[in-house]
């Protein structure tokens, strides 16, 4: 499967946080041939057997994506919901949503701009209600208050390179850490032991990364991720399409592991971009590197445009690098 194929099938996936288990096994399909293990939301990949003489490794790709859960249905059939995650609000009146495991179709409600008057409330999540076409009773037999709602816009290539969806934030960083994995396999000279961890609930809690890093206790954690890139001119500490990942730099991280990533890009001619966070990251890097007694870190960022919005932009150029910097990095 190609790297758009493989992101088309990843990104219309459902898998609002805390409701993950369709995508894990979407991606445990991935890897029929790998001892695979779904806890908790979590899809956790062993590649190749365990060396106790190794060092081991985590690759890290959340899964989980933006949405909202139904949190009751009004008399007109109507559905009130709440945030999960950091939904941009500004691009919600007449969106398009899915509600529920029966993916049935609704619209966030919103006045023509004929009938809203300067007082008109701003655009909060309490104010939002989603038309499913139905009447109250009806509406009741088929969603249930807790169903998960997500945004949803098919993937469309845009050009050869450029690629347009849902949920890119962060199932680029899955697809790059499949397609890494993929190069790790078929070359099958480990440096060290490498478990790939599909992890949930990152955009709310940082859950899944929390438990499963604790459960695997890996040596080296890399954490793939997307972070903004620069649409209209926006400071320098975004990345530029097409540039590359972006190799994470932070008081959170391993200063020296960054560099071993810089180094390795360096050598091997891979274009890359650096990325530099004074605290924290903002990802599961910062829950891992303080798993149990510790966990080295570094973060690969896919420059990301229009971030929590249905219309997602990414570079298939910098995914396609990203995941060969990283099987770079774990090949002997």
């Amino acid at each position: 499967m190609d790297l758009y194929n493989l992101l088309q099938k990843l990104t219309e996936a459902d898998g609002v946080s805390g409701d993950e288990t369709a995508i894990c096994e979407i991606i445990a399909g991935e890897f029929p041939d790998c001892k695979t293990t779904i806890n908790d939301g979590n899809l956790i990949v062993n590649l190749g057997e365990f060396d106790p003489q190794k060092k081991t490794v985590l690759i890290d790709a959340h899964i989980d994506r933006i949405g909202f859960i139904v949190t009751s249905l009004t008399e007109n059939g109507f559905l009130r919901v709440g945030n999960i995650g950091k939904t941009d609000m500004r691009i919600l009146p007449a969106a398009r949503v899915f509600v529920g495991k029966k993916r049935l179709p609704g619209i966030i409600c919103t006045k023509p701009p004929h009938l809203s008057d300067k007082d008109a409330k701003p655009f909060l999540i309490s104010n939002i209600l989603i038309n499913v076409g139905m009447d109250k009773k009806s509406a009741e037999k088929e969603i249930s208050v807790g169903d998960r709602v997500l945004l949803h816009e098919k993937c469309t290539r845009l050009s050869d390179d450029i690629v347009a969806a849902s949920a890119l934030d962060n199932r680029a960083g899955a697809a790059a850490v499949i397609s890494a994995a993929r190069k790790i396999l078929s070359d099958k000279k480990q440096k060290y032991n490498v478990v790939l961890l599909f992890s949930s609930c990152e955009e709310i809690t940082e859950r899944g990364a929390i438990i499963s890093a604790y459960n695997i206790n890996p040596d080296i954690a890399l954490v793939v991720d997307v972070t903004f890139a620069k649409t209209q001119g926006e400071n320098d500490s975004c990345g530029i399409t097409k540039g590359g990942p972006m190799v994470g730099i932070s008081a959170s991280l391993d200063t020296n592991l960054s560099r071993e990533f810089l180094n390795i890009a360096k050598e091997k001619n891979i274009p890359v971009q650096v990325e530099i966070m004074p605290s924290k990251t903002g990802t599961n890097a910062d829950v891992i590197t303080i798993s149990r007694g510790g966990v080295k870190a570094v973060t690969l960022s896919i420059p990301l445009k229009f971030m929590h919005t249905a219309s997602e932009i990414v570079s298939l150029f910098d995914i396609e690098k990203t995941a060969l910097l990283i099987a770079e990095f774990c090949e002997e």
